[in-house]
């Protein structure tokens, strides 16, 4: 008998350990989803298509290996940039004015020569990218509403990014759901559209699998890597 309850007892302890993963798996999943789907969009906006179906139509499957290092290291960049975020609260950009803003010997020096430089070029390529955004946006509005001009498909997203921003700081407030939940819907569509889209295509799997093998190709022009 005390060999059976001690039996039952491991039994339901395990049941127990499981369920409590199980209830802090949904907790986690429930909390950060929303914001890993916002990040997502990064990957699912009109320029990475337009870019994508761009460097498809003039090299095939030939360059599949330069997408997946560039996912590798997005990945790896994001894993440390979260542990960073995880760990100290703070953003990357106020972790480098912390580091280089009040520096005890040279002060001056570090700020002109470290953090001001440092500032120019993130606005430079916080820039560059979201100019590839925004024209892909614009060019998406166009193709879908031939009548307006690129320049209308232009001042249509950045007013709907200001919108977007207006309905409150992603970090706090019941405006966060709302905002989540409306990307969350848009990259449900883009998905959708993606699943139509190569279930209509004829896919030959062997040289799309053969494109993640690295090949003197992928160097063979400037072009081909810079696509």
């Amino acid at each position: 008998m005390p060999g059976e309850q001690q039996q039952h007892s491991q039994q339901h302890s395990w049941a127990s350990r499981l369920r409590n993963a199980g209830w802090l798996v949904l907790h986690h999943a429930k909390k950060h989803t929303g914001v890993g789907i916002v990040c997502a969009v990064a990957y699912f906006d009109p320029g990475n298509w337009g870019v994508d179906l761009q460097a498809g139509s003039q090299f095939g499957y030939r360059l599949l290996f330069i997408v997946l290092l560039a996912g590798l290291f997005a990945v790896f960049l994001q894993v440390l940039a979260t542990r960073l975020g995880c760990v100290t609260g703070i953003d990357l950009a106020s972790h480098s004015r912390l580091l280089l803003y009040n520096r005890p010997k040279h002060t001056l020096l570090y700020r002109w020569l470290g953090l001001y430089p440092l500032y120019i070029l993130a606005e430079i390529a916080i820039i560059a990218t979201d100019l590839a955004e925004l024209l892909g946006s614009a060019i998406a509005l166009c193709m879908l509403f031939p009548k307006l001009q690129l320049w209308h498909g232009v001042l249509i997203t950045a007013f709907d990014v200001i919108f977007i921003l207006a309905m409150g700081d992603p970090l706090r407030g019941k405006p966060v759901r709302t905002f989540e939940l409306l990307i969350a819907a848009m990259v449900l569509a883009v998905l959708i559209c993606m699943i139509v889209i190569i279930s209509k295509v004829d896919v030959n799997w062997a040289d799309a699998f053969q494109g993640y093998i690295p090949s003197k190709y992928i160097f063979g022009s400037g072009w081909n890597l810079h696509v």
